[in-house]
């Protein structure tokens, strides 16, 4: 053997050792092959320099995925680099099944490996009800929304201190004030002062007795000086642990309402009163109109009897006559002034005024 042969032994023997010691850095020069006869040792200088270009290329490309470049080109005809050729296929797969998650796409379903693909299985199951929830709640905000905008009825949101936090367009209106004035509005303070005492009793109840729905009839004062009815029926707000955190209060305006029932209360009254008038008046019917009824009949039985005698009595028949004419006079007389009080009672008199000279009354 001779001192190139012995050369090229040495120089693979190195390249062999930094193989077993996993060095990066490898120097593949063995020289030239000139001075080498030894075929035998020639071939294997080849493979020993193939391995080792074999080996720095899967050094680089396993380095490259370990430091996360996925989309590097992965050696050809390479042995050492053959299990994690397929790692490096599943990884770009996993990438993209990420990508796809991330845009929203929870159909996805990872089966990369073990705990890992445990893990993000389970990840893609919860954002897959995170986003059943958030639509949910889209759909529950979006009701809310036409709700609070369209509702005729006012709608007020307010804090524990009763200051108003948002209001609905039909409680601007209602109330008389605007978004800006209702961020300094404390809404216990619209409330008439003869009904402040219901209006804590009415909102306490929801603390007290535990009432998820209060109600209550409340006159509400306006910038203007006036006032109106109003139906308000009021319920918690509450946190995300179930905290109360303020009221909603939905306002109807019922001054109609209340109209209508004291003209009612008005009307019953008046009938009431009709009622008794024409008891009264039925009862002295009865009372003042028998008797004047029972002297006619008597004085015209005693009036018959003497006209059926052959020779009846004539000053008889005319005392009979006068005293059944002054009777019959009398009753009339009543039974007008009955009417009239009947009509005076039931405001049906017809007031015709007219000028009379007092000189002349009192003369």
């Amino acid at each position: 053997m001779n001192e190139k042969e012995n050369d090229v032994i040495l120089k693979l023997n190195g390249i062999v050792d930094k193989l077993l010691s996993g060095n990066r850095k490898i120097d593949l020069d063995v020289g030239e092959p000139n001075g080498v006869e030894n075929k035998d040792l020639t071939s294997l200088a080849d493979k020993v320099v193939h391995l080792g270009e074999q080996y720095r290329d899967s050094y680089d490309f396993i380095m490259n995925l370990s430091s996360g470049k996925l989309y590097t080109e992965a050696p050809r005809m390479n042995a050492f680099a053959g299990p994690f050729k397929q790692l490096h296929s599943e990884l770009r797969h996993l990438t993209w099944q990420i990508q796809e998650i991330a845009d929203g796409d929870y159909d996805q379903r990872v089966s990369f490996s073990g705990d890992f693909a445990d893990a993000i299985n389970k990840m893609i199951t919860a954002l897959r009800e995170r986003q059943v929830l958030m639509e949910r709640i889209r759909e529950n905000e979006n009701l809310f929304r036409s709700i609070f905008s369209t509702s005729p009825d006012g709608i007020v949101l307010c804090d524990l201190n009763h200051c108003i936090v948002r209001a609905s367009n039909a409680a601007y209106r209602m109330l008389q004030i605007t978004k800006e004035i209702s961020k300094n509005t404390n809404f216990s303070d619209l409330i008439h002062p003869e009904d402040k005492e219901n209006y804590k009793r009415f909102l306490a109840d929801l603390s007290i007795d535990g009432k998820t729905t209060v109600f209550a009839e409340l006159r509400i004062v306006l910038s203007s000086g006036t006032s109106f009815w109003s139906e308000q029926n009021a319920s918690l707000l509450l946190d995300s642990i179930g905290k109360p955190k303020g009221y909603i209060i939905i306002i109807r305006d019922i001054s109609e309402r209340k109209a209508a029932e004291a003209q009612l209360l008005q009307y019953t009254d008046e009938l009431d009163e009709s009622n008794r008038t024409k008891d009264k008046l039925f009862s002295i019917i009865a009372h003042d109109l028998k008797s004047p009824f029972n002297a006619l009949l008597g004085f015209g039985n005693m009036l018959v009897r003497e006209t059926d005698k052959e020779e009846p009595d004539i000053e008889r028949v005319k005392k009979f006559s006068k005293l059944i004419h002054e009777s019959t006079t009398k009753s009339y007389d009543l039974l007008i002034n009955l009417l009239d009080w009947s009509l005076l009672q039931s405001d049906r008199i017809v007031i015709k005024p007219e000028l009379l000279n007092r000189s002349d009354i009192i003369t």
